[in-house]
Order: structure tokens, then sequence, then C-alpha cells
């Protein structure tokens, strides 16, 4: 956690205030108890697998996030796959065989993305930039400053980039050249919990959450806001007790809107009226799926749920992950699936909850959600490790290796 400032040294000491509090409070157990009071993250419990999963490449993308906190998931737009790491090498693959189109060291200090369409790949920097690259050789086509920090994902909606920085201000930002088209914002609270949720587009308009627990729908081509709505109200005492960051991506099906605040409750807005359908409380900062009927929330302890798309019902919770740092859920046919801070990828049953697989992946484990592709799953881990894995194992595959056994060889010669 830390602040947002547009002033560093105010910055720095705020962050430094909030990291004597955390640990003082974290520290309490150990001096009035001798043991921390901090509950463990969940043992794996075991299961007899249901389903196949088959790991169809892997690659080597670079450092990955490191130890840092940071937004980056790989992105997928027609037959590629685009990557980036915080030291700032940014990659393109093939997405059926995982083979490496180009890759280019920028030197930067990448922060969020990548974000591509045919012509561009974007990325924003915790230096405040907002760069677009070649998507067909990884050069620089523009630079574009923000007024912070970038750490959500930038969005394109047409031919307009939009930028939310950590200080709350927005930019729209020319496709082509960088250059900004306008700019909105909203003050930050004095605390706020590191990180940002990215701006989601349908049609011309933005969706934006902000820090103060309100989310805006602007227009892409302007920032003209056409409706304000509040998510969640600051209360408490403390400064911690006032959080109602919403750093959860907001997500649209259909023609409703889910939003989630940290500490507080998921909301259903209707985008065509832009009125309240339900509310449930829980406490969520990671990316939500939806199908036609059910909802899926990753919350703050780690518990995945199903909610009733259309009324919000509870349909059932998984708590056997409680604490593991779990990812938001992706979908991929008749489960979701999450990974968690070990590496584990966990596929759950979308009826009940319970598990049906389990694989290893990147031992530096996840921090995003895997993204879903049909009956497969693109993930990127902290190590930088890239793979896809697919539902079900193909018999085909299987055949190839028995005829590489000896056995097949001895009938042979």
């Amino acid at each position: 956690m830390m602040t947002k400032t547009s002033n560093p040294g105010l910055r720095t000491c705020r962050t430094l205030v909030l990291i004597l509090v955390l640990s003082a409070t974290a520290g309490c157990g150990k001096m009035f108890r001798g043991k921390d009071n901090a509950d463990p993250p969940a043992k794996l419990t075991e299961f007899t697998p249901e389903i196949k999963i088959t790991r169809v490449w892997e690659r080597d993308t670079g450092a990955g996030t490191g130890k840092l906190t940071l937004r980056l998931k790989p992105y997928i737009y027609n037959k590629w796959v685009y990557t980036a790491d915080y030291k700032g090498r940014l990659t393109a693959l093939d997405l059926k065989k995982g083979s490496v189109r180009w890759q280019v060291s920028t030197k930067k200090k990448i922060a969020s993305g990548p974000i591509a369409n045919h012509k561009v790949v974007v990325v924003g920097t915790s230096d405040g930039e907002v760069i677009a690259y070649s998507a067909k050789n990884g050069k620089q086509i523009w630079n574009a400053p923000a007024t912070s920090e970038v750490l959500a994902s930038p969005v394109i909606s047409g031919f307009v980039v939009i930028a939310r920085a950590i200080d709350g201000q927005i930019v729209g930002l020319d496709l082509m050249t960088g250059k900004r088209l306008w700019i909105y914002g909203k003050p930050a609270p004095i605390l706020t919990v590191r990180g940002n949720s990215a701006p989601v587009v349908s049609f011309d308009n933005v969706f934006v959450g902000f820090d103060t627990g309100k989310i805006v729908n602007l227009l892409a081509k302007n920032g003209a806001v056409a409706w304000e709505k509040t998510i969640a109200m600051m209360s408490g005492r403390t400064e911690l007790d006032r959080l109602v960051d919403i750093d959860s991506d907001p997500l649209i099906y259909e023609n409703t809107l889910y939003v989630s605040a940290f500490q507080r409750q998921l909301v259903a807005i209707d985008l065509k009226s832009a009125e309240y359908r339900w509310n449930r409380k829980i406490s969520s900062f990671k990316t939500m799926a939806a199908d036609a009927r059910r909802l899926y929330v990753t919350d703050a302890n780690s518990h995945v749920w199903a909610f009733d798309r259309k009324t919000g019902t509870p349909l059932w919770k998984q708590d056997k992950l409680t604490n593991r740092s779990v990812t938001g859920p992706a979908i991929v046919g008749d489960y979701i699936v999450v990974a968690d801070y070990k590496g584990y990828l966990h596929w759950l049953s979308k009826k009940d909850g319970h598990f049906v697989a389990r694989v290893r992946g990147d031992s530096k484990g996840y921090l995003e959600a895997p993204v879903s592709l049909g009956s497969m799953i693109v993930v990127m881990g902290r190590g930088g490790e890239l793979a896809m894995y697919r539902l079900g194992g193909k018999a085909a595959v299987r055949k190839k290796k028995k005829n590489k056994s000896p056995k097949k060889k001895a009938k042979k010669k």
C-alpha cells in the first residue's frame, strides 16, 4: 500500500507512515502473544482429478514482475500474444506455437499492459509514460506523458488510447501520434491500496473506477462525463477503515456493469438506465468473470464465489484456497481457473465450485488471472513463464509419444 499524490515527498512520507502502521499491527501478536496472529495460507487438499489438462507450450518471456506487484498480463490479439516484463522487455509470440515473432528491450520501467490492436502495442510505465510500439516489429512509435505512474493497463477505443494514472487522472491520447486529446480526474484519498483498476470500454464509452469508491462513465472521444455512481461510501475512524478503492477491473456482460470495491461491496448496474440492479457485501480487488448465468469473484481472503448474475444471490463458495493470494477467475468451458502464489493452477466446476484438476506452472507464482481462449488458457507467472494449457488431452498427442517408444522401434526392426 502507498499513497497517491503528485508530490514525491508527501508520497514517500505517507508510504513510510503506512508501512510503520502496518508493521505495528502485524507485530501485535508477537509483542503480546509471542506469535503472529495472521492466518497462514491454506494447505492444498487432495482430490481425484476429473479432467485432463495438457500443457500446449511454454516460453520464457523475461523477468516477469519479479518481486514487484505489477499488473502485467499477456494480451491476445488475433493470432499473437503480447507480453511485457518489469525490466522493459516487450515480446510478441505466435499464439498457436508460442514461437517468438519479435522481442525488444525498451529500457523502460514497464508497469502495466500490454494492450494491442493490429497497429500498435501500448504499455504504461512507473515513470508516468504511455508508450506505443509497432505491432509488427516492436519499434517505438510515440511516448506520451501521463500525470504519474501508470499501474493500470491502458485501453483502446477507436482511435483513442485511454490511460489511468495513480493520482486519479485519466488521459485520452491519439492512437497514432500520442497527442493528448483530453484529461479527466478526481483527487485521490490520502491513503489508498497500491494499484488501480483498468478502464473498461464499451462502444464509445469508458468506465473508470476510482479510489473514492465511485465509478464514472466517460465518452471516449472527449472525456465528457455521461454519468457517475457511488459504489462504496468511505466510513470508519481510521484511514485504513475508510479504504474503498475500486481496484478490480469493472466487468461488462451484456447490458450489465459489475463493479467491486475493496472492503465494501459488489454492485451490478444496468448500462441503459444507469440504475443499480443489486449489491452484495464482499471485498475484492481481483478481476471478475461471467457467463450467461453466473458471476465469478475472488474475494480478499482468496475465497472463490459464484453469484447469480441477474439477482446477486450467492450460489456457492470455494474456501479451500484461503490466503493463497488467488487470482481472479477465467472461464474455460464448464470450468473456471484460478492461480495462486505458489504457482498452482486450479480448475473448479462452474456448477458447485469443487476441484476438478490442478497443475503446477510458474514456481514463482501468479499475480494476474489466466486469459481464457475457448477450451484453453494463456497465463504468465511472476517469473516470466508464459504457457498455454488446453482442457483435455488429445489422443493424437499420446499416440505420437507411443510411436517413439522402444517397442515400436523393435517392431520396425
